[in-house]
C-alpha cells in the first residue's frame, strides 16, 4: 500500500467513524448532559410546571464516590504481584515506579474522576498513555546578571537547550559613580579598566530561549467527542481503526517545537 491508498484509507475510516459517532451518540450524550443540568426538555408548555428532575445528576453522583473509593482509598492505584521469591525486590520497585507516574507525573486522582464521570454521562471514558517526547519552547527575560550568572544561564540544566536571542550590556550605578571619581570612562575598553571593575561592575541584560527535551509518561483524559473507533468494534483490541483527534491552537505547537513558518 503506498502513501496515496493508505491516504485514502484513513479518510474512509474517519469519515465513517464520524457519522458512526455523529449520529446516535452524539444525540445521547447531549441529552443526558441536557439531563445532568436539569435544563429544559423543549416541550414545555406555558402556565404549566417547569419543573425538571434531578434524576439522573443524583444517580450520578452518588455513585462516582465508591467508585473513586475503589482505587483511591490505598495509595497505590496498581500493585505488581512477584511470581516467585526472586520476583519480589522487582514487583516493589515496579508497584512504587507506576504509582509514581500514576499519582506524581500525573494527576492521578483527577484522571479516575474524570474517567468514571465520562463514561457514565458520555457512554465512553477514555484516557491516552503514551511517551511524550515533545519539547517545550519558553522565552525568557533577565535583567540585571553578573557575569557569572550569565555564564551558568548559558549552560543551562541537563537536557536543556538554551539560545541567547538579545544581549546588552550595561554598567550599574555604583560602578558609574566609582569611574567618575577615578577619572574613568564608561566608554573606555574592558581592556584597559581594572578587571575587579568589569566583574563586579557591568550587568547584562539578555533575552533566553529555553527548550526543554520531553521524556515522559504522560495520561491523560481524552474528550469522547474527540476520540474515533470503527463503528463494529466492541473493544480496543478487536478495533481495526482507533483515532484521537483534536483541535490546536498555533501557539501550542510552537510550545511542542514545531517550526513557526511550518
Amino acid at each position: 500500500m503506498d502513501e496515496k491508498e493508505l491516504r485514502a484509507a484513513i479518510g474512509n475510516q474517519i469519515t465513517a467513524a464520524n457519522g458512526y459517532l455523529g449520529g446516535e451518540i452524539s444525540e445521547d450524550r447531549r441529552t443526558a448532559m441536557r439531563d445532568y443540568y436539569g435544563e429544559p426538555l423543549g416541550n414545555e408548555i406555558d402556565g404549566r410546571s417547569q419543573v425538571v428532575s434531578s434524576d439522573v445528576q443524583d444517580v450520578v453522583e452518588s455513585v462516582m464516590p465508591d467508585l473513586i473509593q475503589v482505587f483511591t482509598a490505598s495509595d497505590k492505584a496498581v500493585k505488581f504481584e512477584p511470581v516467585g521469591p526472586e520476583d519480589e525486590a522487582s514487583a516493589e520497585q515496579a508497584t512504587d515506579f507506576a504509582n509514581h507516574v500514576w499519582n506524581v507525573d500525573n494527576p492521578g486522582f483527577t484522571i479516575f474522576y474524570d474517567w468514571f464521570k465520562d463514561a457514565l454521562l458520555q457512554i465512553n471514558g477514555i484516557i491516552k498513555i503514551y511517551w511524550d517526547n515533545s519539547k517545550k519552547v519558553q522565552r525568557r527575560k533577565y535583567t540585571g546578571l553578573s557575569g557569572d550568572a550569565l555564564a551558568l544561564l548559558k549552560q543551562g540544566d541537563e537536557g536543556d537547550e538554551v539560545e541567547i536571542i538579545e544581549h546588552s550590556e550595561r554598567w550599574t550605578k555604583d560602578a558609574e559613580a566609582f569611574m567618575a571619581q577615578s577619572g574613568l570612562s564608561p566608554d573606555m575598553p574592558d581592556e584597559v579598566l581594572p578587571p575587579e571593575l568589569v566583574a563586579q561592575g557591568k550587568v547584562h541584560d539578555v533575552t533566553v530561549k529555553h527548550t526543554r527535551s520531553g521524556g515522559k509518561v504522560r495520561i491523560e483524559n481524552i474528550p469522547p467527542e474527540e476520540f474515533l473507533i470503527t463503528q463494529r468494534a466492541r473493544s480496543l483490541e478487536d478495533a481495526a481503526f482507533t483515532d484521537h483527534r483534536t483541535q490546536r491552537t498555533i501557539s501550542s505547537l510552537i510550545e511542542d517545537g514545531y517550526d513557526r513558518e511550518q
